[in-house]
């Protein structure tokens, strides 16, 4: 007869065997399965798929981006200048790093070979999860072992304090705010609840070749102008005094943490891979300040920052605003008018990141 601890090993290793078979048949499952329902990423990823090498452009960034670029006249400036470009704006409302850098990854796969430029809208990590998004798609759809790897750096990227008891509250604390939630949605990620539908939809053929929808805009290239064209009376008062605050002291670089440079260092690497130039974006902001990429994790790729209100005026007035942090569209028209000027005049690569590069 077998020692008890004889069964017992040979149950866990039974355990352990079906464990691991399970992961590896989520995994190829996972991998299988095309980006759920999800609104504006699922679209623009779909028209991609289709179009992809009509394009040697894209933007990639949060609403700032999507509600700030427009490719056609983008293009339109370049070929006035005797340039050529094609241009598409994927940018997508919400969609910071490490997010970001997997929604990359999924049009990367598209082998795309004729894209020449894309340009990346600098930001931190975002690890705060707002109550609106907990258990959405869209929170779980990203959370793969490299996204949930990059929000384990940045919650313990914390300064120690002097005593280890307060350290030791520091790390509890932003463990506590933020893990249980990109935990779950690791989990729920990976085990596919839920994919049956899109699944379904996928098998039937359809991926792929969906016809235009509002989030592609009304010309179809990815831009969408913000519903309202004005701030209110209080929004307004609000961004003059940030305005005239930030004229009056200029903001510091801010580098944000560690694991969000080496984070930026690997989008930019991920988007040489496939033989396009990366091109870092700072857009124009008063509420807080924009992370700029640090000096010292350099060399960096070509940097446009326009957070600066005494150089670009324009891009500050009031009437180019929809919100405190979005253009209208006469924003977005000057401002992309002015991109295309600043990208054809293109500085050295090894320009110091933290000042705007025209």
């Amino acid at each position: 007869m077998q020692s008890l601890r004889g069964i017992r090993a040979r149950a866990l290793c039974n355990v352990a065997i079906f464990l691991a078979a399970l992961c590896l048949a989520c995994a190829a499952i996972h991998s299988s399965l095309p980006v759920p329902e999800i609104s504006e990423v699922r679209e623009k990823l779909d028209f991609l798929q289709a179009h992809i090498d009509e394009y040697d452009t894209l933007f990639l960034g949060t609403s700032r981006v999507y509600h700030g670029i427009m490719p056609e006249v983008f293009d339109e400036a370049n070929r006035r200048a005797g340039a050529h470009s094609r241009s598409f704006n994927a940018g997508v409302d919400g969609m910071h790093p490490p997010e970001d850098l997997y929604f990359f990854e999924q049009i990367a796969k598209m082998r795309p070979r004729r894209l020449r430029r894309v340009f990346i809208e600098v930001n931190a990590i975002q690890i705060h999860v707002r109550d609106a998004n907990r258990g959405t798609d869209r929170m779980i759809y990203w959370h793969d072992l490299a996204r949930l790897a990059w929000i384990l750096r940045e919650t313990f990227d914390i300064e120690p304090a002097k005593h280890w008891r307060a350290t030791f509250g520091r790390y509890a604390s932003a463990a506590a705010e933020a893990l249980p939630t990109h935990i779950d949605c690791f989990l729920q990620n990976m085990s596919n609840i839920g994919r049956g539908a899109g699944s379904r939809w996928f098998l039937a053929g359809r991926g792929g070749g969906r016809s235009r929808s509002a989030e592609l805009g009304g010309r179809g290239d990815g831009y969408f102008e913000m519903p309202r064209s004005e701030m209110t009376p209080s929004e307004r008062a609000n961004y003059a005094m940030r305005t005239r605050n930030l004229l009056s002291h200029p903001r510091e670089s801010e580098y944000g943490s560690a694991p969000s440079q080496k984070l930026l260092r690997q989008f930019v690497q991920a988007v040489r891979a496939i033989g396009a130039e990366p091109v870092l974006l700072v857009m124009p902001r008063t509420a807080y300040g924009s992370m700029v990429p640090k000096p010292s994790e350099g060399p960096w790729p070509v940097v446009f920052n326009f957070e600066n209100p005494a150089r670009y005026p324009a891009l500050y007035e009031e009437s180019t605003r929809a919100d405190g942090d979005h253009f209208n569209g006469k924003g977005a028209k000057l401002f992309t008018e002015m991109l295309a000027q600043a990208a054809r005049v293109r500085p050295d690569a090894s320009a110091k990141p933290s000042k705007s590069s025209e």
